[in-house]
């Protein structure tokens, strides 16, 4: 069964990516300054997770089970979340999207799987090191086409990409190890207790960066007008953003608690590989079916690696 919940995750995770490159697509253009793509990044972060708690309150009966211990680790993942956020988008204007990219899910699947061999006395076996090798070999491989994309960038850009690297480690690690602790609450509860906490935290620094911008006379508003004309337009603008944000927060919320699941019964040094894998190859059907965009010769290579790789953790 827990084999059937990481599928269900990664392909919730595919989505996630997905839908985030439309809502970005629509609401960000290289044109945005750097004040208003945190902003906006601060809010979408904001409503989506107060769309995922809310949600998954109305799916557990309007009943979140609570404990000292969860909401400790909960706060903790909402400051990496909100790390994330800022550095995220620190990284993103000085240097290549598929290096970012690159650090993010190397550092999500490799600081859990070392900590779980390492720490948590997790059985380490040769087709687990040849499925990690190959699967950090297939997240290089997109690399070799990206000679041309933004900027080359600098050391403070690879020193940011380094943090992300720790940041979203240190979020997988955080998250199975609840998990794996007694005294946690079910997932759906911790999925909700996290949404809470980065809802929160993304709405503190939202209204912060929005007093900032009025006490210095600046502005940071959408870039479509309010006049008169374009108000209905506006009102399009918008409901499409919020149901990209629903449905955005439906496939996030349910893959992380299929994660969290999955956690309770795979080791994290299985667990995590195979999700970056299965992630891998479902983002590119994904990105294949809704942006007809079709994977060059060294893409594809990477993926039909990575599909390779996750085989060896099935099995091995």
């Amino acid at each position: 069964m827990a084999y059937i919940f990481v599928l269900l995750a990664v392909i919730g995770f595919a989505l996630q990516f997905t839908l985030t490159k439309a809502y970005q697509a629509r609401t960000v253009t290289l044109s945005t300054s750097g004040k208003a793509l945190l902003e906006r990044s601060f809010y979408f972060a904001m409503t989506r997770s107060f769309a995922v708690a809310a949600i998954f309150f109305v799916a557990r009966g309007f009943y979140v089970e609570i404990t000292a211990f969860s909401v400790g680790v909960a706060l903790g993942i909402m400051v990496l979340s909100l790390l994330s956020t800022v550095i995220g988008m620190m990284v993103l204007s000085r240097g290549k999207m598929s290096i970012y990219t690159l650090f993010l899910m190397l550092g999500g699947m490799m600081l859990p799987f070392f900590v779980g061999v390492i720490i948590w006395d997790e059985p380490l076996t040769w087709l687990r090191v040849l499925g990690l090798g190959l699967l950090t070999l297939s997240l290089f491989a997109p690399l070799f086409e990206a000679k041309d994309e933004g900027k080359k960038g600098g050391r403070l850009f690879f020193f940011l990409c380094l943090c992300m690297f720790f940041i979203n480690g240190m979020f997988s690690i955080l998250s199975n190890f609840h998990q794996i602790t007694p005294g946690h609450v079910d997932a759906i509860s911790f999925t909700i207790l996290t949404s809470m906490f980065t809802g929160i935290g993304s709405g503190l620094l939202w209204v912060i960066v929005k007093v900032y911008a009025r006490v210095n006379g600046e502005t940071v508003e959408s870039e479509v007008t309010d006049t008169p004309r374009s108000k209905p337009e506006n009102r399009r603008y918008t409901l499409v953003n919020l149901l990209i944000i629903l449905a955005l927060a439906l496939v996030s919320g349910a893959a992380f608690s299929l994660q969290l699941n999955s956690a309770s019964e795979l080791d994290a040094s299985v667990l995590f590989p195979m999700i970056t894998g299965g992630t891998i190859f479902f983002a590119a059907v994904a990105g294949f079916i809704f942006f007809k965009e079709k994977p060059k010769r060294y893409s594809a290579a990477g993926i039909i690696i990575a599909i390779l790789a996750t085989f060896l953790f099935f099995i091995g």
